[in-house]
C-alpha cells in the first residue's frame, strides 16, 4: 500500500507568491527608472541640438560679416559638442561607440557598404563610418557601416600620395572633415534658401 503525497503547505506557497509579485514589483520600478534616467539624459542632447537650430537660423553668412567657411566651422564645432555631450549620456550606460576609422573593419561589427579607390590609404582601411558601431558592454548593440580603401585600377588616373609616402592619419582625418563641412555646407544652403 502506498501513502498518500503530504498536503501542499498553503500559507508557504502564499507567502512565496507574495515575496514574488513584491520583487517583480521593485524590478519593474528599477527598470522604470533606468529608463527615465536615459531618456532624461537624451533630452539634454535635444536641448544642445535645439540651441544649434536655433543659432543655424539666426545666422545670415552675408549679414555677418563672416566668411561662410567660419559659419561652417562654427557650425562643426557645434555638432561636435553635441555629439560629445551625446557619448558621455550613452557611456553613463555602458553604450560606447565602436572605433573603426583609419582600421580595418571586423566582418562581425561592420558592414562595407562602398569601396573607394585610392593611393592614398592601404587597401581595407577604414576612410569613413556611414553609420557608426555601438557595444553596449561587450555586445554589439549596432554594426557599424563604413568605407573602405581598395586599391584603384590600372590607368585610373588616381595620383599616387605625394612623396611615395601614405599620408598620416591626421591627413585622412583631414580629408573627411572637409567632405563634412561640404556636406555640411550644402545643406545649410538648402535651409537658408528653403
Amino acid at each position: 500500500m502506498t501513502t498518500p503525497p503530504p498536503e501542499p503547505d498553503l500559507d508557504f506557497l502564499k507567502r512565496r507568491c507574495a515575496a514574488l509579485a513584491t520583487r517583480m514589483e521593485r524590478l519593474k520600478d528599477e527598470h522604470r527608472d533606468e529608463k527615465s534616467r536615459l531618456l532624461f539624459s537624451l533630452i539634454s542632447v535635444d536641448d544642445a541640438l535645439l540651441r544649434t537650430q536655433a543659432w543655424l537660423a539666426r545666422v545670415d553668412p552675408e549679414a555677418s560679416g563672416l566668411p561662410p567657411g567660419e559659419v561652417v566651422r562654427q557650425l562643426l564645432d557645434q555638432v561636435d559638442s553635441v555629439g560629445e555631450l551625446l557619448q558621455l549620456r550613452l557611456r553613463e550606460f555602458d553604450v560606447r561607440p565602436l572605433r573603426l576609422l583609419d582600421g580595418h573593419p571586423d566582418a562581425e561589427v561592420a558592414d562595407v557598404v562602398e569601396l573607394w579607390p585610392t593611393r592614398e590609404a592601404e587597401p581595407g582601411t577604414v576612410l569613413e563610418e556611414r553609420r557608426r558601431g555601438f557595444l553596449l558592454g561587450a555586445e554589439i548593440l549596432r554594426r557599424a557601416e563604413v568605407v573602405v580603401a581598395v586599391e584603384p585600377p590600372p590607368g585610373s588616373g588616381i595620383p599616387a600620395p605625394r612623396d611615395g609616402k601614405e599620408p598620416g592619419r591626421d591627413a585622412r582625418r583631414a580629408r573627411s572633415h572637409a567632405r563634412s563641412a561640404r556636406s555640411t555646407a550644402r545643406r545649410v544652403r538648402r535651409l537658408q534658401h528653403g
